[in-house]
């Protein structure tokens, strides 16, 4: 049996502000990430399962999620997902699988509602 880890996955607003200049230091500083989690869960390895046993050839989006890194998904990825997750739907999902996409979808539209949102897949 193999072990396969989950993601937490977030639907986040990006921002960047700019750092204070530290010692001797002259310039802007370096800009550093102050993100905005709108909505997060925890997901225990069901994408990954329903995806490798419904067949990783046909959700070449969702199959490219890695468990041991993190991925950003902006509007042109999320667009993708939406359409393998309209396509994995009613292919004999389980309940807990069947959740988990029903929030992925959840997420992706409001991501493609606003703009400037973005889903995080932040392995295990």
């Amino acid at each position: 049996m193999e072990f396969v880890l989950g993601f937490a996955v977030a639907l986040v607003r990006p921002h960047t502000v700019g750092e204070r200049k530290e010692g001797r230091r002259r310039g802007k500083g370096k800009r550093i990430s102050r993100d905005e989690v709108l909505d997060e869960f925890c997901e225990d390895g069901e994408i990954w399962a329903a995806v490798r046993r419904l067949g990783p050839d046909r959700f070449p989006t969702l199959f490219r999620l890695d468990s041991h890194s993190s991925h950003t998904f902006d509007s042109y990825w999320i667009e993708l997902m939406l359409a393998e997750i309209d396509r994995i739907e009613g292919s004999g999902l389980t309940a807990a699988e069947s959740e988990i996409f029903v929030k992925l979808r959840n997420m992706g539209k409001s991501c493609l509602l606003e703009g400037s949102l973005v889903m995080r897949f932040t392995g295990d």
